[in-house]
């Protein structure tokens, strides 16, 4: 039997900048029989609205649930600090990091951080000062393993994730397409 897997992957950016009609559109596009949300555990309104969880993960998730979909969360442990010792929110570094980061996304749409030039914008030289990215590439690592253990066989797969993440999924995962950076195929490769 020939495999009949296709695996896309969507880059978003959390918070307020990526609009769920957009997101949905998408969804909508890539008709998926499977979405995988970078996510821990099920997400709940009530973290939803505590913000726990990036809303648009949240979305993507219960917009694949309401449809009778596959779906699963591939996050680790959201309670894990990938600060340096130390280190935090309240840092001066970090308060630069963060208007230096909104600076940027602010200039550009959400989907223009699939696109690999735009996304290397949001390397800050100050993100290793702040993290430890031997745990940030653990994570990455152990992201991916969940991924290939929840993924179904020969269907189409939609994997939803911050942009952040896109450069390792597509040099782990290589036969996953970015349809934010070409057309949107539909189910026949049209």
């Amino acid at each position: 039997m020939i495999n009949m897997r296709e695996i896309f992957i969507i880059g978003t950016i959390h918070g307020k900048y990526t609009p769920k009609e957009e997101l949905q559109k998408i969804l909508e596009d890539l008709e998926p029989d499977q979405v995988l949300v970078e996510l821990t555990g099920v997400p709940s309104l009530e973290m939803k609205a505590r913000q726990i969880y990036a809303e648009e993960l949240v979305f993507a998730y219960h917009w694949a649930k309401d449809r009778g979909l596959e779906v699963g969360t591939f996050d680790v442990d959201s309670q894990h600090s990938y600060f340096i010792k130390g280190k935090g929110p309240n840092d001066q570094e970090y308060k630069k990091l963060m208007e230096n980061q909104q600076s940027i996304i602010e200039k550009h749409s959400w989907k223009e951080f699939n696109n690999e030039t735009v996304n290397n914008l949001l390397n800050d030289p100050l993100l290793p000062l702040l993290f430890n990215m031997d745990n940030e590439n653990q994570r990455e690592k152990i992201m991916l393993e969940n991924i290939k253990k929840l993924m179904i066989e020969n269907d189409r797969i939609v994997i939803v994730t911050g942009a952040g993440h896109l450069q390792f999924f597509e040099s782990n995962l290589p036969e996953a397409k970015i349809p934010l950076r070409t057309k949107i195929p539909d189910k026949s490769g049209q």
